[in-house]
């Protein structure tokens, strides 16, 4: 990353603000190309600077008090905790302890590698799809896929709770109080963490992983979103800190099972809300959201 920055140029829009307005045609025709026309975006550059200007800023006690500020700060709040509680960062944290605990005939290692084949995979899929088919779509799709997913390891658990005796999880010192319930039963779905695990993945990638972040950065009015965004990013690592630290602890006094039952009814609970309260994005512009927001109407 460090020898790539050398070659970084500054950002045209940075240029332009300090004045330096051959340093940002120089840096744009470098992103751009060389034979590029870049005179028709410098203009539009410097008349979104001029309107930023005008605009100004926000306090944080207007974006908590002004409804048309503080329902944007909520929803992407939302989303940032939507995306923690998940459970992405506990399952990827863990991953080779859950296959190893789940004894996956694959090696536990080998698993994690194709963890992280799926998630490049499919965030490059989520690239291509948030665009065409939206936001709101592929949030609710990513959920509903995670949820049952998660669902799937939670019943896995429970049930080799069940009839494990070794297991750190175990209810019934292996006396299943599930009679049709074996440990041949729990051996012959033993793929199941696995796959789930790679669906689980893969439904992450292609909404509630980036897609927060988008909608981030387009849902608040302009005068608010340095303030915003910059709040809901903190709000998002700190959730983050919250589940890697207390998942062991929460498997071990609740059960690996009831933890990951309790992650998937954190995805449905998303998806609903979702439908409920995300507003659609894409191709809005700042005012658009204002707009919305505050109840009127664009054209």
């Amino acid at each position: 990353m460090a020898v790539g920055l050398v070659f970084m140029p500054r950002s045209p829009i940075f240029l332009l603000s300090k004045g330096k307005v051959d340093e940002a045609k120089k840096a744009l025709l470098f992103l751009r190309g060389p034979d590029f026309d870049v005179n028709s975006e410098m203009k539009a550059m410097e008349q979104s600077l001029e309107e930023s200007k005008s605009v100004g800023s926000i306090s944080l006690l207007t974006l908590l008090t002004n409804r048309v500020y503080l329902m944007p700060f909520l929803i992407s709040m939302a989303a940032q905790f939507l995306q923690q509680f998940c459970g992405i960062n506990a399952v990827l944290s863990y991953a080779v302890t859950i296959f190893e605990d789940a004894k996956v005939d694959l090696d536990a290692y080998v698993c994690n590698i194709l963890v992280a084949v799926t998630q490049i995979g499919f965030t490059a899929v989520s690239m291509f799809l948030v665009d065409r088919l939206g936001r709101r779509v592929l949030l609710v799709a990513s959920e509903v896929v995670m949820c049952a997913c998660l669902i799937a390891i939670g019943v896995y658990f429970y049930l080799k709770s069940q009839v494990d005796p070794g297991s750190s999880d175990n209810l019934q010192g292996g006396n299943s109080v599930l009679p049709y319930v074996t440990q041949k039963t729990v051996e012959n779905i033993a793929m199941v963490p696995l796959v789930a695990v790679l669906l689980f993945v893969a439904g992450f990638s292609i909404g509630l992983g980036p897609i927060p972040w988008v909608i981030n950065a387009e849902i608040f009015p302009k005068e608010a979103k340095n303030l915003g965004a910059s709040l809901c990013a903190s709000f998002n690592w700190f959730c983050a800190f919250l589940v890697v630290r207390f998942y062991p602890s929460a498997a071990q006094a609740f059960h690996v099972h009831n933890t990951y039952f309790f992650f998937g009814g954190v995805c449905l609970l998303g998806a609903i809300f979702v439908i409920l309260a995300v507003p659609e994005t894409k191709g809005k512009t700042e005012e658009d959201m204002k707009a919305h927001f505050s109840g009127s109407r664009t054209s």
